[in-house]
């Protein structure tokens, strides 16, 4: 797990390299990162060696993960945080509200942003039910603001989803909705549209 973490982490910093250089604008990449990778002691080193390697801002880079790895061991864990955004590296708290979320965790992890797990979103759902959003992502939006969190909802599949999202103020949205997984070759294309088109969206981001 390991070095195929290693290898993602790689590739995806080379493609941020690579759009760089073919004259896009920054494009932040997001990427997962499992428990093997998070508890390695040389992790935070690790990233921003590839990272450098690869010729990126740190800033570009998202890391993605859950709060069960982060609570495993919570000293070391803020040792990595804190290193990595020391560097300008950003975390995100990925599925959040499942397993073992805890809102306090909010204010004791020095995250960027709150993923909210798909789980909260009922693409199935009537229109007359606020379009199938659990009433606790306005709660959660809310409190996460007020730490000076983003937040993003997963898992958007519908306008309505998307439209309700908005109104509550979530500040960042993936899913089938926006597009589906594809190649780098298919990424490019779609720089490439964005580009040509107007207006432009500030930055897209590539989850890896």
């Amino acid at each position: 797990m390991i070095p195929i973490g290693d290898w993602v982490l790689a590739r995806a910093a080379r493609h941020c390299a690579t759009w760089q250089r073919r004259g896009e604008p920054p494009v932040p990449v997001a990427v997962n990162i499992s428990a093997a990778q998070f508890e390695q002691q040389d992790f935070a080193a690790r990233v921003l060696f590839i990272l450098e390697d690869a010729g990126v801002s740190p800033s570009l880079l998202t890391l993605e993960v859950t709060e069960g790895i982060l609570i495993r061991d919570l000293p070391a864990a803020l040792r990595h945080i804190v290193a990595l955004r020391a560097a300008g590296v950003r975390l995100a708290l990925d599925d959040f509200g499942t397993g073992y979320s805890s809102l306090s965790y909010l204010a004791t992890l020095p995250a960027d942003r709150v993923k909210l797990d798909r789980s909260f979103l009922n693409p199935h759902a009537d229109m007359d039910q606020d379009a199938g959003i659990s009433p606790v992502v306005e709660s959660i939006v809310g409190l996460a603001h007020r730490l000076g969190l983003r937040v993003v909802a997963e898992g958007v599949e519908t306008r309505a989803q998307r439209d309700r999202l908005a109104a509550l103020h979530c500040d960042e949205m993936q899913g089938f909705y926006f597009g589906r997984p594809c190649s780098t070759e298919a990424v490019r294309a779609l720089l490439d549209s964005r580009r040509q088109s107007a207006p432009q969206p500030e930055r897209d981001e590539v989850a890896v």
